[in-house]
């Protein structure tokens, strides 16, 4: 009997040794298992925290990018303030004014001389008829600045339109250089003067207000001494720009 014993005692020591053995191996299994998972998450956070910095850079250039951008945009459109827009108003009068002028002192030989011809040169008709053309030119030089204030309020607001579109790019972009570029061409652009329209008769002729001559030679000789104009050799066309 003695050995039967011995054979369960030692089977029974056989089995501990091996639980034992098995429970060791499984914790070192965990704790492995677990230092991997850290070692997996520190990993991960580390690449997190570059990323993170990675972008953090990125929009600090993106940024300086934007900056840079908007100074060019503001250096280039520099050159649009007051002065230029005040100085595309006085263009339209430059080209206009001359045009109303020449016209109303046309009209004014034109009446001159042929209130003289019908002898109605020193009548209140010459009072009434010449201040009707200068009426017609008060009329006209208002219309022409108002003219004149438009073609500056729209140079104003294409100036603002370019602006706005070149700002709202350089926020898309953050390339300073292809906005300086952009900015470059939007200003050229702006530079370039408007055609104007072709300018009609400004000043209407009043010669039927004048009633036939009654006198012929006398008639033409009324004006007492006044020198007149002789509308063959001066002209009494309208310049139609």
């Amino acid at each position: 009997m003695s050995w039967v014993v011995t054979a369960i005692v030692a089977s029974t020591a056989t089995t501990a040794y091996v639980g034992n053995r098995n429970a060791k191996n499984a914790k070192k299994a965990a704790e492995e298992q677990a230092r991997i998972a850290r070692e997996a998450e520190a990993q991960r956070q580390r690449e997190a925290e570059a990323e993170a910095e990675r972008q953090r850079q990125a929009e600090i250039r993106r940024q300086n990018n934007i900056t840079q951008g908007s100074n060019e945009i503001a250096s280039i459109f520099g050159q649009f303030d007051d002065n230029f827009y005040n100085k595309r108003a006085q263009d339209y009068l430059n080209y206009s004014m001359p045009s109303l002028d020449r016209e109303f002192q046309d009209e004014q030989r034109s009446l001159i001389a042929q209130l003289a011809r019908s002898g109605n040169l020193n009548s209140s008709l010459r009072g009434d008829l010449m201040g009707k053309i200068q009426q017609q030119y008060n009329t006209n030089k208002i219309n022409l600045q108002d003219t004149a204030n438009k073609y500056a309020a729209d140079a104003r607001s294409q100036v603002e339109q370019a602006r706005a579109s070149l700002l709202k790019s350089n926020s898309e972009l953050a390339d300073p250089g292809l906005i300086r570029t952009m900015a470059q061409a939007q200003a050229q652009g702006v530079n370039v003067a408007p055609q104007y329209q072709t300018l009609g008769d400004m000043i209407a002729s009043l010669s039927n207000s004048i009633p036939a001559a009654g006198g012929g030679a006398q008639g033409a000789q009324s004006g007492g001494g006044v020198q007149l104009y002789d509308p063959t050799k001066t002209g009494s066309g309208r310049l139609v720009s």
